[in-house]
């Protein structure tokens, strides 16, 4: 959570249920809410966000998934000062049906920014959406491994792992779902 520059943002996350990350959100102390809700459109929760969003005086709501921007959008409703920004991860067949089609245009409406994790999802964003292409961001996922080991500690890593300096190796990172595309790696 070292990223924000606690001098000039007051970072807070709100969780609709508890989850992996939950220990580490904690340690947010009053600055996390998890809301417990065990629907995915509850009245209450909205309520219990719009009123945190208030006593918090928040002025930027990240929604990151269809839930969380299907509430955003109600939020903007309800503070039209509240800036929205979206982050679109995947334009699986779920988001592709016709109701969550026009559920991704609603919500892009109030969006001041969208952002996408592949320019194959800004594509459909603003195909299937119409999110102005002006509002999206594209941020790819990737890794340098470059950046990340120099040429003279992988050398040492492979030795380590038990590959030859000559061994060709790929990995890959996601959790192993269909739409993470692991089965086009290994084919």
């Amino acid at each position: 959570m070292g990223l924000f520059d606690s001098e000039k943002f007051n970072l807070h996350v709100i969780t609709f249920r508890a989850g992996q990350l939950e220990k580490s959100f904690r340690s947010f102390g009053n600055r996390y809410l998890c809301l417990n809700t065990k629907w995915k459109l509850s009245f209450s929760a909205l309520l219990k966000i719009n009123n945190y969003i208030k006593k918090n005086q928040i002025n930027i709501l990240h929604a990151h998934l269809i839930e969380p921007e299907v509430y955003s959008f109600l939020l903007k409703i309800l503070n039209p000062s509240l800036k929205i920004i979206i982050t679109k991860h995947n334009a699986n067949d779920f988001r592709k049906k016709s109701i969550w089609r026009i559920v991704g245009k609603i919500t892009s409406l109030t969006a001041s920014k969208v952002g996408c994790v592949s320019k194959s999802i800004g594509k459909f964003s603003r195909k299937y959406e119409f999110v102005n292409k002006n509002k999206i961001n594209v941020f790819p996922n990737g890794i340098n491994t470059k950046a990340v080991v120099k040429a003279k500690d992988s050398l040492e890593i492979r030795i380590k792992l038990g590959f030859n300096k000559d061994d060709f190796i790929i990995g890959i990172v996601g959790r192993l779902t269909k739409q993470k595309g692991h089965i086009y790696l290994i084919k």
